[in-house]
């Protein structure tokens, strides 16, 4: 087979991926502190995701920065900013 009849596979998401755009089903980005319902760090969204599988921190910060979720220090700890859907 020739390169221009090949056809190229798309690139599947990753389970992580998976359930970060799963997330966003219920939460979109805060614009500040006073425009979001919700602070939560990336441990308390881990647990919400219950994987079967082990997923790194790195990985979902990656992953909500790409979705537009801003991060904001609450005096204690890194939370993002979230609104309900």
């Amino acid at each position: 087979m020739s390169n221009s009849t090949e056809i190229q596979e798309e690139k599947k998401p990753s389970l992580v991926e998976k359930l970060v755009e799963a997330f966003t089903l219920h939460y979109e980005p805060a614009i500040d502190v006073s425009d979001s319902d919700e602070m939560k760090s990336t441990r308390d969204i881990l647990a919400e995701m219950n994987s079967i599988d082990e997923i790194f921190p790195y990985e979902v910060n990656k992953l909500m920065e790409d979705y537009g979720f801003k991060i904001h220090y609450n005096g204690n700890n890194f939370v993002w900013l979230l609104k309900e859907k």
